[in-house]
């Protein structure tokens, strides 16, 4: 196996690659425009267009878990791993053609607040912590996974690098709302090496 290391180019490209997501999220939270009201800062004033929210939306589907993931899924499970694409196909058609209408027709927030108004309260807490408890373990591995290359890449303390990456992500997505999380992930896939 051949030995890789880094030259300055690559850590100056991973700085760049912090410092810009993190300027984004400064961006919309002091200069963009239109951060007046919750709508703003949690869906973007729904006036997003179409092109970044597809690509954020890929690039959240496919985090850091996929890249390093994937090949060793396909490599066990061989074409039955291809039938989970297939499903994918389906629900997203489903979702867009029979739940997406009904919660932009009731102009709801969130699938939390459908149940909310359709269900109960007690329905909606329920399932509000079952997602926090699946978020907490699943965005953990999400930040661990690219800490856990970036540490081993760069050969920093893999404690600062679970740090740092949580701190960046957490900062541009607190500071500049949805429409930074958006401009972030785009900019952050426009980067990425083929």
């Amino acid at each position: 196996m051949a030995d890789y290391s880094l030259t300055a180019l690559d850590y100056i490209i991973i700085i760049v690659m912090f410092s810009v997501s993190a300027s984004i999220g400064v961006f919309f939270g002091f200069f963009g425009k239109g951060q007046q009201t919750g709508e703003d800062y949690f869906l973007g004033g729904r006036r997003m267009h179409v092109v970044p929210v597809i690509i954020s939306m890929t690039v959240t589907v496919m985090s850091a878990i996929t890249y390093l993931g994937l090949p060793g899924e396909v490599y066990l499970l061989g074409p039955k791993f291809g039938l989970m694409f297939a499903s994918k196909f389906l629900v997203a058609f489903l979702t867009t053609q029979f739940f997406l209408p009904v919660f932009y027709r009731l102009r709801v927030v969130s699938v939390y607040e459908y149940y909310d108004k359709r269900f109960s309260v007690a329905l909606r807490y329920c399932v509000m912590l079952a997602e926090c408890a699946h978020s907490l373990i699943y965005n953990g591995v999400v930040i661990f996974v690219p800490s856990l290359a970036l540490s081993t890449i760069t050969g920093i303390n893999l404690a600062f690098s679970v740090l740092a990456v949580g701190v960046i992500c957490t900062f541009y997505t607190t500071i500049g709302g949805f429409k930074a999380v958006i401009w972030a992930d785009v900019f952050q896939v426009s980067i990425q090496r083929k």
